[in-house]
């Protein structure tokens, strides 16, 4: 799962708990937003992506020294 989908799980998990519904309904129609809001981040894909870029820590486990 990618670092955006668990982010939005999270996000998932604390809005339940912190504004519970009492109708079923409501859930629902909720969780079925949630769903297609995941399966949104999952197919997501940019015209023009880019590779990573290697950050400081990268660099010195390739063996290369920063001055």
């Amino acid at each position: 799962m990618s670092r955006q989908c668990e982010s939005y799980v999270f996000y998932m998990i604390l809005w339940d708990l912190f504004t519970p519904t009492t109708y079923l309904e409501d859930l629902c129609h909720q969780h079925n937003i949630d769903i297609c809001a995941i399966h949104a981040i999952k197919h997501t894909q940019y015209l023009r992506g880019r590779s990573p870029v290697l950050k400081l820590g990268n660099l010195t486990c390739l063996g290369v020294r920063m001055m």
